[in-house]
């Protein structure tokens, strides 16, 4: 059973978000058979929230927002691991005042563009960094690193390519890619959005 604190209105828009959203099963990345625990996903951004290893603004997210923050398909020990190892590999990038790139800019530093080399099964996002990949999956890395912050992040596709669109405090952008008049998601074209 989740206790949540009445002091802090976020985790009660925590719970609801992951409620929400985690209501239709999420597999986690590249599984055929193994899903997002919505339990364990609401107690991992709770504690790293309480932990202060998020975004300043998470604090501040609407439930739809904290949807699109807590919706990855990374386990848990994953997303700890992408914070902790960017802010200790590229602590720049955790504290760069460009709200864009803030998080996702080790995409276009360090995720070489190339074949992706998929070292061991099941895949996972740290073999992205060390083994590179296409749009496909730099904007895969991209999303993961912007929520292992708390940041909301919405996938994207565009004619030919795979981008992404992530919040940020000038609004919504998109990153890796051309603008919202030339994305689209899950049925959904990006001026929609």
């Amino acid at each position: 059973e989740i206790q949540i604190s009445e002091e802090d209105p976020v985790l009660e828009r925590l719970a609801l978000a992951v409620a929400l959203e985690l209501a239709e099963p999420l597999l986690l990345f590249k599984s055929k058979s193994e899903y997002v625990d919505p339990i364990k996903r609401y107690e991992h951004y709770e504690q790293a929230y309480l932990a202060g290893e998020l975004d300043p603004m998470f604090s501040q997210f609407t439930v739809w927002e904290l949807r699109n923050a807590i919706n990855s398909n990374a386990p848990d020990d994953e997303l700890t691991w992408g914070r902790e190892s960017l802010r200790n590999y590229r602590p720049d990038i955790v504290i760069s005042d460009n709200p864009q790139w803030r998080y996702c800019q080790i995409v276009r530093t360090d995720v070489a563009y190339k074949t992706p080399d998929w070292y061991t099964s099941p895949h996972s996002h740290d073999q992205i960094l060390s083994g590179g990949g296409k749009c496909g999956p730099r904007a895969w890395y991209g999303r993961f690193s912007c929520k292992t912050f708390g940041i909301p992040t919405w996938g994207c596709r565009q004619p030919g390519h795979a981008a992404m669109t992530r919040w940020t405090s000038q609004g919504w952008m998109t990153c890796l890619g051309g603008g919202f008049h030339k994305s689209y998601w899950e049925g959904q074209g990006g001026l929609d959005f």
